[in-house]
């Protein structure tokens, strides 16, 4: 596994910004890391979607685009 990213930290909250563009919350980028998923690893970036009513954590695969 390749540990540099295809996508960059500001694609990979480009990809999470649809989901949250109506709403009062807002995304904060985390950091890089692997994430093992059923014995495999992948790297991700992690973003929090931060709000009141109902915060969210993504993880984006760094290599697809992918939210895990």
């Amino acid at each position: 596994m390749s540990v540099l990213p295809r996508f960059t930290e500001e694609e990979a909250v480009d990809i999470i910004l649809p989901y949250h563009i109506y709403t009062s919350t807002y995304l904060k980028y985390q950091k890089l890391q692997i994430y093992i998923q059923n014995s495999i690893p992948h790297l991700v970036h992690i973003i929090d979607a931060v709000s009141f009513e109902d915060p969210w954590r993504y993880m984006v695969d760094a290599h697809t685009g992918k939210i895990i």
